[in-house]
């Protein structure tokens, strides 16, 4: 199970434990007084009035780089959540140009108004202080999608799906600006409960643009930037970076989702960040008590693949992906964007078994309470999930069910006496079971011997003690791979990455070969 973070305190104007300090901050002889420093510097604007109209509050939570406070706006009355980063580390004094890049960045994240993305009211430099700046956003309620998981476990692959959807919606938005976030990860993603159904919004866009890139972020803090556990592979080597990286934590958080763990989860950092580039992905089919079809594995596995041209090339493209597969999930009425399900138990009819519709849940007895409410500022820095939230418990009752008091029914003699149905016969036990051939990419053909079985993903019904069988996926322009299987109990599926077959290098007309020949460097 991946670990979350240590957890916000749920009383509000509580402070929180200090969360996320740099490695010069954290460690070394100097690490408390270093906190000490910061502590008294985030004290500092308590009761002040910055940009002059927001009233700091209280402080909702401190990081390595800056703080989080509730504020007011004056004079109108409006709490929001306002974030001030400071550009000077330890003994690393103040980054001139720190304030400049803020701003520019600030002023191109203002720029993203989209339903699914935080809204930033303002932005600017402290007065006193020309190390910091700040920005304001709106204050949110509702929980993340780490506490979502913490608190109710894996999701339905329909809710997962659609919590994608709206994901890829925002990064859409804020590619098309050239805004990368650079640290999605679920304590960045907001699930709020509004009156027309569940709404998804991501925090933190641009934060990570905005502090420092990537090369002054080693040297001067020796740490990178995001959190390991989601993070792209060509985001870790710190390779040339687009919108696809995004997509790769995209998929790091569907993959939990609908799984209730990380893909990749080593024992320390450094770790988790080699699993990344190295380790082939693991399907979530193969997890105890876990089950997804074929098409939903086949949108996690395109979505963390190794290399960037093997994902899809947009955010838009994903949403079409997911659109096409959306009527296969259920045959009942699935909910569309921002649509509540509440599901509808009649006494007179069984209950329908859950399957890869809409997210049902079992009805809540009349004298439970649900915790509904959770008011929440956002993640503070790059690899912090600077939180404070506040649990109010609503009661939440459920629909009565209309109730007609029917006639007593009146029987003529001569009416025959119903015929009693004879008792259902057991079901034979299956004799065979699925075999799901999937591939990455898709669209590769699945071979047994000489004969073309399909594309991929393709299902397969095999007998339950066959044989071992041997499949050649192939596809152009990638090396065919083989896969066997034997006997099974149980429905299988298999993946097969299928890698690049590199091109030859042009050989120079009228010269000789060899010296001066070109290589090819391929970066997983």
């Amino acid at each position: 199970m991946c670990t979350r973070r240590a957890s916000a305190d749920r009383r509000f104007g509580s402070r929180r434990p200090e969360l996320g300090y740099p490695a010069a901050v954290s460690g070394g002889p100097k690490a408390a007084e270093d906190r000490a420093r910061w502590a008294q510097r985030a004290s500092e604007l308590l009761g002040q009035v910055v940009g002059g109209k927001y009233r700091v509050e209280r402080i909702l939570g401190r990081g390595g780089m800056g703080t989080i406070y509730v504020a007011e706006q004056q004079p109108l009355g409006r709490k929001v959540a306002l974030k001030v980063l400071h550009s000077t580390l330890g003994d690393g004094g103040a980054d001139p140009e720190f304030q400049k890049r803020f701003l520019l960045e600030a002023a191109t994240v203002a720029q993203l108004s989209h339903p699914n993305i935080v809204v930033v009211h303002d932005y600017g430099g402290l007065e006193h202080d020309a190390a910091a700046c700040y920005m304001v956003m709106e204050l949110l309620e509702g929980r993340t999608i780490s506490e979502a998981l913490q608190l109710d476990g894996p999701m339905q692959p329909a809710r997962a799906l659609r919590i994608t959807r709206e994901i890829a919606r925002a990064l859409r938005a804020a590619h098309e600006l050239g805004v990368i976030h650079r640290d999605l990860k679920p304590g960045n993603v907001m699930l709020i409960d509004g009156p027309e159904g569940e709404l998804v919004k991501v925090l933190d866009f641009g934060l990570v643009k905005v502090m420092r890139d990537d090369s002054e972020e080693l040297t001067a803090e020796g740490r990178f930037l995001g959190s390991p556990r989601y993070m792209s592979p060509e985001q870790i080597t710190h390779s040339p970076m687009d919108g696809r990286s995004d997509l790769y934590s995209l998929g790091v958080i569907l993959y939990r989702m609908l799984s209730g763990e990380c893909p990749y989860a080593g024992d320390h950092a450094v770790q988790t960040l080699m699993m990344h580039l190295q380790q082939p992905y693991p399907p979530i089919a193969h997890r105890t008590g876990v089950t997804v079809a074929p098409q939903v594995e086949a949108i996690v596995h395109r979505l963390m693949q190794k290399e960037a041209d093997d994902r899809y090339a947009s955010a838009e493209a994903l949403i079409a992906e997911i659109d096409a597969l959306w009527p296969q999930l259920s045959t009942d009425t699935l909910p569309r964007s921002g649509e509540h399900v509440v599901p509808r138990v009649h006494v007179s009819e069984p209950t329908p078994s859950l399957t890869m519709g809409a997210p049902l849940t079992a009805p809540e007895p009349q004298s439970s309470r649900v915790p509904l409410l959770v008011l929440i500022a956002f993640g503070l820095l790059a690899g912090v999930a600077g939180v404070a939230v506040v649990f109010a418990l609503v009661r939440s009752d459920p629909e009565p069910v209309a109730t007609t008091t029917q006639p007593a029914p009146t029987t003529t003699p001569d009416e025959p006496a119903e015929p009693i149905p004879p008792e259902p016969a057991e079901a034979p036990q299956p004799t065979e079971f699925t075999l799901t051939v999937t591939s990455t990419p898709t669209g590769a053909t699945v071979w047994r011997g000489d004969e073309a079985l399909g594309e991929t993903p393709l299902s397969l019904r095999l007998p339950r003690d066959t044989e071992p069988v041997t499949f050649s996926v192939r596809l152009r322009g990638r090396r065919s791979v083989q896969l066997t299987q034997g006997a099974s109990e149980q429905d299988v599926t298999l993946v097969a990455n299928l890698p690049r077959i590199p091109s030859r290098p042009p050989r120079r007309s009228g010269g000789r070969s060899g010296g001066g020949g070109s290589s090819i460097k391929t970066t997983r």
